[in-house]
């Protein structure tokens, strides 16, 4: 009798969980999830954010460092830079950032900063360390969310499930602790909310109301705000949905399958009002910059152009070696003849304008871009096996890791297309669209590993999807 009562009374408590979970998951699980990742961080990195043998003449940079104390560990450094640019936002304005030199990355970061040293309340560190968590809890959720309505699989595994991305190497390393001081962890935080959000709406089948389409467009634009590399991703993604969208559009009609045009035309007008929402934020600083001369982008990046055209003993010379490193001379090594016509040109005396460097650049891309992929395959190789700046060879597992989610990638694209085609051409169209955002600047330019930091977590959160789609008839069962 008491085995019989225990066996009872466990099920009720199983059944208790779900029905409690199912009625107050937006309460529960977002402090949940917000408690995981903080004990997680804390426990694991208790010797500061940055080890001190990044500046060993200071002490390491920890929650409690002050921003004086950040600029003089990281010196001309990006973390630096954001800091210094929330100083220059204090004293000119927005010109710090149009005429100043400040320009080379948006101001989202850096007006976020400025904000939090004002008021003051707590640490610089600490306070970007609690905003990134709280935002990464509601990407928690969000594959909760996306888990529960896409795959069907029970609420307790698929409240479980995304605290599997704690394990995830560059989530836990970079994303929740070491890269808190720069801009990643909080524009690829926005951008996933959105973007899961999305998702899942799409994969359910679920109307997109005015609101949430005007939301969605909002946070893929604070997240520009704050990293530039989103607007290409956002731009290649719509250009990939509205592809996908007429092309299915035409089958339908061909097929004379009235109500499903009706309601892709209704997820269709769903995209454009997202996409417009996100121009409207952000084509006035576009054209600010544009005004100032740095043309309509969110970040004046045409000063790199010129670097193209040096080899790689000149940007080891200049101090630019991380640029070379990733592949930054490819310019010179796919067309040296170009190349030393520019040096005999500088040589002369001669001033070349950023415009015929960045010409040239593009002209090169265009017309030799399997030369120029072959050359920057390595560096893409070699960007992927490393999450930000540890050396691979020291954390074999790191590079283990990063490979086998190359190869899980293609094989949840395939498993995708079997399981539900339409669905699995999609998603894997739209995923080559945010790895083409995400990697199109870096074949022309240079790879660095947190480039490609959006496309494993993606990776990551879509294999998750797969791993739950297979599990619900094995696992996952209620």
């Amino acid at each position: 009798m008491l085995g019989s009562l225990s066996r009872i009374m466990g099920r009720w408590n199983v059944q208790s969980i779900a029905n409690l979970v199912e009625r107050r998951s937006g309460l529960i699980l977002i402090p949940v999830y917000l408690a995981s990742i903080c004990l997680r961080a804390l426990f694991e990195h208790n010797d500061g954010i940055i080890d001190s043998k990044v500046c060993p003449q200071f002490a390491a940079i920890t929650l409690y460092s002050t921003p004086t104390e950040i600029i003089q560990c990281f010196g001309g450094v990006d973390i630096a830079s954001y800091v210094r640019g929330a100083y220059a936002l204090q004293q000119h304005g927005l010109n710090a950032f149009g005429t100043l030199g400040f320009g080379t990355w948006p101001p989202g970061f850096s007006f976020l900063e400025l904000i939090l040293v004002r008021l003051n309340y707590v640490p610089l560190p600490l306070a970007l360390f609690l905003i990134g968590v709280m935002l990464w809890a509601l990407v928690f959720f969000g594959v909760y969310a996306l888990l529960r309505q896409t795959s069907g699989i029970g609420i307790v595994y698929a409240a479980g499930l995304p605290l599997l991305l704690l394990l995830v190497p560059f989530v836990s390393g970079f994303y929740l602790w070491e890269g808190m001081l720069m801009s990643e962890p909080i524009s690829t935080a926005l951008v996933a909310i959105a973007a899961l959000d999305l998702w899942r709406l799409i994969a359910s089948k679920l109307q997109i109301t005015l609101g949430r389409a005007i939301f969605i467009g909002v946070f893929f634009a604070l997240a520009t705000y704050i990293r530039a590399q989103f607007d290409l991703i956002v731009h290649a993604m719509a250009g990939v949905s509205f592809f996908v969208v007429t092309t299915y559009y035409f089958y339908l009609r061909k097929n004379r399958n009235a109500q499903q045009c009706q309601e892709l035309i209704r997820l269709a007008k769903s995209i454009f009002i997202i996409f417009i929402s996100f121009q409207a934020c952000i084509l006035p600083y576009k054209t600010y910059m544009a005004m100032h001369g740095h043309g309509p982008a969110m970040a004046d990046v045409s000063y790199i152009f010129e670097s193209l055209w040096k080899d790689e003993n000149w940007h080891i010379q200049h101090g630019a070696g991380f640029f070379s490193a990733g592949g930054g001379h490819s310019m010179c090594a796919v067309f040296p003849e170009k190349c030393r016509e520019f040096e005999e040109r500088r040589t002369q005396g001669e001033a070349i304008s950023l415009k015929e460097y960045r010409n040239s650049a593009f002209k090169v891309a265009l017309t030799q871009p399997l030369a120029l992929i072959s050359f920057k395959l390595p560096y893409f190789w070699k960007a992927w096996k490393i999450n930000n700046l540890e050396d691979p060879f020291k954390q074999t597992w790191l590079m283990n890791f990063n490979y086998a989610l190359f190869v899980l990638i293609f094989v949840t694209s395939v498993f995708r297309i079997i399981q539900d085609r339409p669905q699995g051409l999609v998603e894997s169209a739209l995923f080559s669209a945010l790895f083409i955002g995400s990697t199109v600047f870096c074949f022309i330019v240079h790879f660095e590993a947190r480039y490609l930091l959006p496309v494993k977590f993606f990776g990551v959160v879509w294999v998750l999807v797969a791993t739950a789609s297979i599990g619900k008839s094995f696992f996952f069962k209620k």
